[in-house]
């Protein structure tokens, strides 16, 4: 199971203290379908244990998270079981599965007290890496709140995360 009934019991209190999060992984959905951890953490229930699509396209193109994505983009490599989810819980939805209406990625705004979370309903591995940098770059910096000069490159980044390791080799453009 992707995320246990201790996980998922963490990860609720860490919300609930103001901590931020980015949950990814297929069948996370699968597993809690619409209980509390879905509802109150990934702010998305379960729809779909496979909801095909051949990609992702973006739905909400002003939100920070989807900035500098192509508006359609394919899979490097295809998952055979992609969660399809709806969101729930003051989520919404910013990716779609190309040609499906199942929500792909999740964003949560927790406001200044903190508690937002981004839920990825698939595997990173199956985007190419440019996309996979950008949406996780994007993704990290709303969760921080960060300006948006943040997301122009990794060294910026890093300076904000003292932990955050060279060796990632992400890197986003202007």
């Amino acid at each position: 199971m992707a995320v246990d009934a201790a996980d998922a019991a963490t990860l609720q209190s860490y919300l609930a203290l103001g901590g931020n999060l980015l949950l990814e992984g297929s069948d996370i959905g699968y597993n809690h379908g619409s209980d509390s951890f879905m509802v109150n953490v990934a702010h998305a229930t379960e729809s779909a244990d496979n909801a095909g699509g051949t990609g992702l396209t973006v739905t909400d193109s002003i939100h920070r998270v989807t900035h500098g994505l192509p508006t359609t983009f394919a899979w490097k490599t295809t998952h055979p079981f992609p969660d399809g989810v709806s969101p729930t819980n003051g989520g919404v939805d910013v990716l779609k599965y190309t040609g499906t209406s199942q929500t792909a990625v999740t964003a949560f705004d927790g406001g200044t007290a903190g508690g937002s979370v981004v839920y990825y309903s698939f595997p990173l591995y199956c985007l190419n890496a440019t996309t996979r940098n950008t949406l996780t770059l994007n993704s990290v910096a709303w969760l921080m709140h960060a300006p948006r000069s943040c997301l122009c490159g990794i060294r910026r980044l890093r300076r904000r995360i003292p932990a955050f390791k060279a060796s990632h080799k992400l890197k986003v453009r202007r």
